[in-house]
């Protein structure tokens, strides 16, 4: 007769159990599961399991370095799983994560102890965490955040006081989140390559600590160096933004252009060349105009006055000639373009810092609102080719070398749909107007050390130069750059 033996349950824990022995809760103990960092337990059925009595050893080991540690939870699982000294796999962990540094990962804070001791409001704490400026973590229904989320959100608040806007602080401090997070992975990515093969863990240690501590130094020193060095270009572009304004309306196919039409006020004279010559350029259709022939004149005289001022260096004339244009009218983007140039060149003039921010200002609120559809379409064509003299001449001013590239393009490619004009002058304003188009995207490739770009345009210059000066500007230009090429290191 067989012997029926009485059935016993394996050896291990329920999970109540394990979570009343550990001093977690059950929801933690799947999500410890589900993340790898617990045994799988064995199952008897479809809802009995029974988990290993080691587990709570590797709970409460989870959670003390959860709470001592502040390390995050895949951190953890290495540590847990690599079957080396603790105290070890610990210190490499909190090594590769700059705990050594002043980071404390034992200080936490919850939401309202943010709110109300660095005195900030419900809604800008969010868009800092919106930004991933902050990374807080969520226990129960509360939100924590660590040490240093409590420094970068005190350092947003200092900013504020300082005046400066969250908006604008948002933008800047994201631009630095992204370049270090660049930087960060090229450091794992290097150290891991040259310092980690062949060291023993004491070399390995020192290593990462000394040379973040070094690092750690050189990140301000170099960000001086940079921000002085570009404060310095910048100054040098204004010093030399007169000048270089007069070039691009110096038109050396038709001699003091501006001059010449500027000093005749018949404008309203339907036979006048300056007349035929000014319409085309600023409105191409004169026979569109719906406005009486005397306002159309005067605002025409106004605005070539202005260029002329313009040639002259003189900020202060060109504006007083400006203001006699209707800014709302179909001639509002080019008067608003030439008005930001003028402010240029009284900025490049000016006498202090103060002086220079301010008209600065000026020129990029009149840059920015000219930005709209004219009527006309060589209207836009002017105002686009005085903005985009502008930002070339001073990219490192407003760092527009991307956007002055594409500008210039744009006059570019209009003003070549147009070179087969009747009149001859015209047509050669035209061709002049590429031309000098060209020459100052060359420039700003040369800035951006676009070398190869840059040899093209001066190739282009040099197949369709109407003039000496700009085949011996592309010589030159072109010289300079072999010797810049050659003097740069090829990369490994």
């Amino acid at each position: 007769m067989a012997i029926i033996r009485e059935s016993r349950p394996p050896k291990g824990l329920r999970i109540s159990e394990l979570a009343r022995l550990a001093d977690v809760t059950i929801p933690t103990i799947k999500h410890y599961l589900k993340e790898g960092l617990l045994p799988r337990p064995y199952k008897t059925g479809r809802t009995m399991s029974y988990y290993d009595p080691e587990c709570i050893k590797r709970l409460k080991l989870i959670k003390k370095l959860q709470a001592e540690r502040f390390l995050p939870l895949p951190v953890i699982k290495r540590i847990i799983e690599s079957g080396g000294p603790i105290e070890d796999e610990l210190a490499l962990g909190e090594a590769f994560l700059g705990v050594h540094s002043s980071f404390n990962p034992q200080v936490t804070y919850t939401e309202e102890e943010i709110l109300r001791q660095i005195d900030v409001q419900p809604e800008q704490l969010s868009i800092i965490r919106g930004n991933n400026l902050v990374t807080p973590v969520t226990r129960g229904t509360k939100r924590v955040y660590d040490d240093l989320d409590y420094r970068i959100v005190t350092l947003v608040k200092e900013r504020e006081e300082m005046c400066i806007p969250l908006d604008y602080s948002m933008k800047l401090m994201s631009i630095y989140r992204d370049h270090i997070r660049t930087i960060v992975r090229e450091d794992a990515r290097l150290f891991l390559r040259e310092i980690v093969r062949n060291k023993k863990t004491e070399e390995i240690l020192r290593s990462i600590r000394e040379g973040s501590r070094t690092l750690s130094a050189f990140m301000p020193v170099m960000k001086e160096k940079l921000m002085r060095q570009s404060v310095q270009h910048a100054l040098e572009d204004l010093n030399r933004a007169s000048e270089r304004i007069e070039e691009a309306l110096r038109f050396r196919s038709l001699p003091d252009l501006w001059g010449d039409i500027a000093g005749q006020r018949d404008l309203t004279d339907e036979h006048s060349a300056a007349r035929r010559a000014v319409l085309w350029a600023l409105t191409r259709e004169p026979g569109s105009q719906t406005r009486s022939e005397a306002e159309l004149g005067e605002t025409l005289f106004c605005l070539v006055a202005a260029i002329r001022a313009l040639t002259h260096r003189d900020g202060h004339e060109a504006l007083d000639q400006i203001n006699h244009v209707n800014p709302k009218g179909p001639f509002g983007c080019l008067a608003k373009a030439m008005a930001g140039t003028a402010y240029l060149i009284l900025g490049s003039e000016g006498t202090g810092f103060l002086q220079i921010i301010e008209r600065m200002r000026e020129a990029v609120v009149l840059f920015e609102s000219s930005r709209i559809d004219p009527p006309y379409p060589n209207i836009e064509l002017l105002a686009v080719y005085f903005r985009v003299v502008v930002l070339s001449i001073i990219p490192y001013v407003f760092d527009t070398h991307r956007e002055a590239r594409y500008d210039l393009n744009l006059v570019i490619f209009q003003s070549g749909r147009q070179q087969s004009v009747a009149d001859t002058g015209i047509s050669r304003f035209i061709a002049e107007l590429s031309l000098k188009s060209l020459y100052f995207k060359a420039t700003v490739q040369i800035g951006a050390a676009e070398y190869e770009a840059a040899r093209e345009a001066l190739i282009k210059i040099k197949k369709t130069s109407i003039d000496e000066f700009y085949n011996q500007w592309a010589d030159h230009t072109m010289q300079t750059i072999s010797g810049l090429t050659r003097s740069t290191p090829e990369p490994k």
